[in-house]
């Protein structure tokens, strides 16, 4: 069972937080770029030399629904370009030819500009790829070469290799700030494979030229080798019921409701098995079904999880100390009984720009000694303007810091870490579970 132990477990603001931690807690040296995959994954491929996206690609390639064996790639071309391909494979190996689909955008859409949102959608789903492995690509429109030299990680055929994940939460306002964090960010890519948020992507109200502005033009240079793993917000729903936000994406589509495909979701990724939870539309239809709602889906997917490490991820927070907002009702009483009922051993929430982290919870109150419990932490300083911070129980570590977390596991350790924007660690925990 998961044992915890932490780093910074003290109620600090600010740079004194900042101040304690830097002593307590030295920021983790993620691996060159250069260094050998350990168990679970097969070398690094020689992608040849990288050739950043040309102007025809108004939206760079972005990397969607990776399994062992399959991933999708997305990017916007000019509204003037015709037919697209991806190609991809590995050092020599490049006769893997997948044609590109374009996507109809919905004319409710059109709305609004900004430099770069006039695009063709197109997206390609590339199969029979080798588990374990990084697998370039590159884009073809028109005959022509306009990308060439990304690459992404598949996911492992085994639940012992070590997986990195960066995460995001309350971020795509457009603000010095975003930038900042952003480029803390950057040394940390090296050793991730997935990019995970906790909602409100795009400022203020999810429109697609947000999106386009605020989250593919500012991350553009991540999300062609990172996996990107959006979970929806408040904001992002203001526009059409989130439609250009799930216009957009292309996520695993394993609800079982079809309207609710691509606002929840699972999937397993080496030792975790992620979970995307909506706490906005789907969140107010549970129980109007007595089988088939987010609920429902919910306890079977945790019935059928078998890795070692089950992170569940939403945007309003079950637990959180920020003055006048209250926990969200479809959070703390109908997710978190059924997570903390399974074992699940960490939750990540947004919403309430700060960071906080509580002790492992069961029910209304911290786990007994000997019951390891849930840890709900807050992540919602990825670049939006900071809230207040108050003190609540069972609450370890609160910070009004921007910042993102930096969370990596193998098949017997977790290690979930918080860093501003200026690189240095405000948090850190640790969790085992095969001691």
């Amino acid at each position: 069972m998961p044992g915890l132990r932490g780093c910074g477990q003290g109620k600090y603001d600010g740079a004194v937080l900042s101040l304690l931690t830097m002593l307590a807690c030295p920021a983790p040296s993620p691996p060159p770029l250069d260094s050998a995959p350990a168990s679970g994954w097969q070398p690094p491929a020689d992608c040849g030399e990288r050739m950043d996206p040309t102007d025809t690609l108004v939206r760079w390639p972005y990397v969607q629904r990776v399994t062992q064996t399959e991933a999708v790639i997305a990017f916007g071309t000019t509204t003037e370009a015709g037919a697209a391909r991806v190609v991809w494979g590995r050092e020599d190996y490049w006769d893997n030819q997948i044609q590109a689909t374009l996507r109809d955008l919905p004319d409710v859409l059109e709305t609004e500009s900004s430099s770069r949102d006039e695009l063709r959608l197109f997206h390609a789903t590339l199969t029979d790829l080798p588990p374990g492995s990084q697998v370039c690509y590159r884009v073809d429109v028109d005959g022509e070469t306009v990308a060439r030299g990304q690459s992404f990680w598949t996911a492992p055929a085994t639940s012992d290799a070590t997986v990195g994940v960066l995460v995001l939460g309350d971020y795509g306002s457009g603000t010095d700030d975003q930038l900042a964090v952003r480029d803390a960010m950057l040394p940390y890519v090296a050793d991730a494979q997935l990019l995970l948020t906790l909602g409100d992507n795009a400022y203020s109200s999810g429109r697609p030229y947000e999106w386009q502005a605020n989250v593919f033009e500012v991350y553009e240079g991540m999300l062609t080798d990172l996996l990107f793993l959006p979970t929806w917000g408040n904001h992002d729903y203001s526009t059409a019921n989130a439609a250009p936000a799930l216009d957009s994406v292309f996520l695993y589509e394993n609800a079982w409701r079809t309207q609710d495909r691509e606002r929840y979701w699972s999937t397993d990724y080496g030792p975790f098995h992620l979970i995307g939870l909506d706490t906005e539309g789907p969140a107010t239809e549970i129980r109007e079904s007595e089988t088939d709602d987010q609920l429902d889906w919910l306890e079977a997917d945790l019935a059928a999880a078998d890795r070692p490490w089950t992170v569940a991820a939403w945007h309003k927070p079950a637990w959180s100390g920020m003055p006048g907002r209250a926990p969200d009702p479809t959070a703390l009483l109908l997710f978190a009984p059924v997570l903390e009922d399974a074992g699940v051993p960490l939750v990540l929430q947004g919403h309430n720009h700060m960071y906080e982290r509580f002790a492992p919870m069961r029910g209304s109150q911290s786990a007994a000694e000997g019951d390891d419990g849930t840890v709900y932490v807050v992540s919602g300083g990825g670049g939006r303007s900071l809230y207040g911070i108050g003190e609540v129980p069972y609450q370890l570590v609160v910070a009004e810091r921007h910042h993102f977390l930096f969370m990596e596991a193998d098949a017997c350790t977790l290690t979930l870490v918080a860093i501003d924007l200026e690189g240095v660690e405000l948090d850190r925990t640790v969790m085992e579970r095969c001691s």
